[in-house]
């Protein structure tokens, strides 16, 4: 499975990392040597509730000139390989979520405090709409 054949938005979530990383596109566009980012166990929740593991970064190009333009710099885009692992219902990933937040609600004090993420989280009523709320 490609990059392409994943459903946006998406959900990205890094192993022993704080912030859940909600995308609409651009997964892999990356800052010229930005691989890194991407070289740790990495998940992804897609628009139909697909999960995926990030298998291998199978190769790299120049990414579009707009994209270098809009971040003023030379950017670059990776390609993936990703195994799908599974399939979430959106209370499943609702789960999910507030069990990562509440590992350290300190970290996400600046969006509110817990009882209020989980009141958020709590009204969405899909999961693409979930997703939104981590961009």
């Amino acid at each position: 499975m490609t990059n392409s054949e994943i459903k946006y938005p998406i959900l990205l979530v890094r192993e022993n990392d704080n912030n859940l990383y909600g995308l609409s596109n651009g997964l892999g566009l990356i800052s010229k040597g930005g691989e890194s980012f991407y070289k740790r166990s990495i998940k992804l929740i897609d628009r139909d509730g697909l999960e995926f593991k990030l298998k291998s970064i199978s190769g790299k190009h120049k990414a579009r000139l707009i994209d270098s333009i809009r971040y003023f710099q030379p950017m670059e885009q990776l390609k993936f390989e990703f195994e799908q692992t599974g399939r979430l219902n959106l209370s499943e990933l609702k789960f999910q979520i507030l069990r990562h937040v509440s590992a350290k609600p300190k970290h996400w004090i600046a969006l509110g405090t817990p009882d209020m993420i989980e009141e958020w989280v709590n009204k969405k009523e899909s999961i693409p709409d979930l997703i939104k709320m981590f961009k």
